[in-house]
């Protein structure tokens, strides 16, 4: 999963923060020329997904503007 993502180029990025209202951070989504990665916990398990949040963590989980470019 993460091979896919060697020699791309970083471009933009995003907090997920969770839905409990509490400002800890819950993972990132690292965007790529190449697509979106995204890295975080769940409970007690971590989550690395290729695309979008997982729709498991989806419900659990609020993901912030992107630096650059706005939601998505």
């Amino acid at each position: 999963m993460l091979s896919r993502f060697i020699g791309a180029r970083l471009t933009d990025g995003a907090v997920i923060l969770g839905h409990d209202g509490d400002a800890v951070c819950a993972g990132l989504v690292l965007r790529f020329e190449n697509g979106d990665l995204v890295i975080g916990a769940l409970y007690d398990e971590w989550v690395l997904a290729v695309g979008s949040v997982p729709s498991a963590a989806a419900r659990h989980r609020a993901v912030q503007p992107f630096v650059r470019g706005g939601f998505r």
